[in-house]
């Protein structure tokens, strides 16, 4: 959204990157709060009423973990504990949740709380630039596994691939200044 808005914000820049320490705790993970947040963006882009559908998630999870964790249940703590909120606590500081992740994120204030949301608007910018990548990746003659927005490639490719997603990247938004590419080996 920053590339498409051509937003001018820091290199640094993350949009998970929001301090809600005072009104959102995770009892042993702090990376759930992270999620959360992301959850947040994910509300903000798809609903007309975000605060209202991230609480009614939220509720009925906390519902959901607490039923699972009575002696008469038969769910295995692993899909408890794999529950996205599990363990966090903040349910009634939802609205102010919302708030903070979308004045952090003010460059997508028109993208978000949208009824039925502009996700098909993202995902096609998604879609063309991995589709653009896969056609390059077959002209050169590089074997690749594409998943969701990701790309992988023997090591030897990994420099060109990375060329190539700047490229394709560039080709779709018109810049590749928030082109992020995450390589693993």
């Amino acid at each position: 959204i920053a590339e498409y808005e051509q937003a001018d914000l820091p290199e640094d820049f993350l949009p998970y990157d929001i301090d809600v320490s005072d009104i959102i705790q995770h009892k042993d993970n702090p990376k759930r709060v992270r999620s959360l947040i992301k959850m947040t963006i994910m509300f903000l882009l798809n609903s007309g009423t975000p605060s209202a559908s991230l609480k009614r998630a939220w509720k009925a999870n906390s519902e959901l973990i607490t039923a699972s964790m009575l002696p008469e249940s038969k769910t295995p703590f692993h899909k408890i504990e794999g529950n996205p909120f599990y363990g966090l606590s903040g349910i009634k500081h939802s609205k102010e949740l919302v708030k903070r992740v979308e004045e952090h994120n003010y460059y997508a204030k028109d993208w978000f709380g949208n009824k039925g949301g502009r996700w098909n608007e993202l995902q096609a910018m998604d879609s063309n630039v991995i589709l653009l990548v896969m056609q390059e990746l077959m002209k050169l003659n590089i074997g690749f596994l594409a998943y969701h927005d990701s790309v992988i490639v023997g090591k030897s490719n990994g420099d060109i691939l990375e060329g190539i997603i700047k490229n394709s990247w560039k080709k779709v938004m018109g810049s590749n200044r928030y082109c992020k590419i995450d390589t693993k080996f």
